[in-house]
């Protein structure tokens, strides 16, 4: 119970940092979504290009926007008795070639509103966006933490053992710690960027990709744990051989069904298809 309370302890301490600093944390997380589908303008500087936008349409603002009402009844009345003579004389001119204050704004706004969804995630329900950095902190801090947990795991094995086995301590932290990172990373650089582009590919021209946020960091927090866990294989069945638990020879005569297992685990945890699988 006490190593079990240091575990859940750590974890809420480093979720709790990670919570602080969870927008650059969601800005590495979101990386490779936006790498794999082509994003061109990332979501930082969206708002700055629906300015630009916004600005650009302002040289094409009707006459007599800002000016008192009499004036501005004047040049409406002026405006509209030359759109009759053009009308008559060319009518695919009679149609207004300037925008109002209004329009320009609900341009600009659509506009920006356009390239979050077709540049970024969604999210669908008022509280998902909350509850997804939430889930995406408390992710960060099991991912963090795991040399804490691999830690508080042996301390509570150890008093079983015998003295010639509680020398493992030491390889099996370093060692756990750099498989599990590096399964990590792996599935960060490697395996996420092929997965979503199947998946993304899978739809074609006929359907267009909109990520839901919360969807997601579950998919691919829980890939790259996943992944992580899964190369400390190698590390538990070592451990397992030389504390005699396990005979080598028994790997061995029952390889074909480790791979089995192997297979049917990465088709449950990773998208199904042979590139993550």
């Amino acid at each position: 119970r006490k190593r079990l309370f240091y575990s859940i302890l750590a974890i809420v301490i480093l979720s709790i940092v990670a919570f602080i600093f969870i927008d650059p944390i969601f800005a590495i997380v979101q990386r490779p979504f936006q790498e794999t589908v082509d994003i061109t303008v990332p979501l930082n500087e969206i708002n700055v290009l629906a300015d630009k936008v916004e600005l650009m349409l302002g040289d094409t603002k009707c006459q007599g926007e800002g000016e008192s009402a009499d004036s501005a009844e004047s040049t409406e009345e002026n405006a509209q008795e030359d759109a009759n003579e053009s009308a008559e004389d060319n009518p695919v001119e009679a149609v207004d070639k300037c925008f109002t204050e209004q329009e320009i704004k609900s341009l600009a706004s659509m506009v920006q509103l356009s390239l979050k969804m077709l540049s970024g995630l969604i999210f669908t329900h008022p509280v998902e966006g909350f509850i997804t950095f939430l889930k995406l902190a408390l992710y960060t801090g099991l991912l963090v933490g795991m040399p804490l947990l691999l830690v508080q795991l042996w301390r509570f094995i150890i008093p079983a053992l015998y003295p010639n086995e509680k020398g493992f301590f030491g390889h099996f932290l370093v060692f756990g710690s750099l498989l599990f990172y590096v399964g990590v990373v792996f599935c960060y650089l490697l395996v996420l960027p092929i997965g979503i582009g199947f998946l993304v590919g899978f739809g074609g021209d006929m359907l267009t990709p909109l990520f839901s946020i919360g969807n997601y960091i579950s998919f691919s927090m829980l890939l790259m744990l996943v992944f992580g866990l899964s190369f400390e294989v190698p590390l538990a069945m070592f451990i397992l051989v030389k504390m005699g638990v396990v005979q080598r020879e028994t790997f061995f005569k029952y390889w074909k069904h480790i791979v089995v297992g192997a297979v049917v685990v990465g088709a449950v945890f990773t998208p199904p298809d042979p590139g993550t699988q």
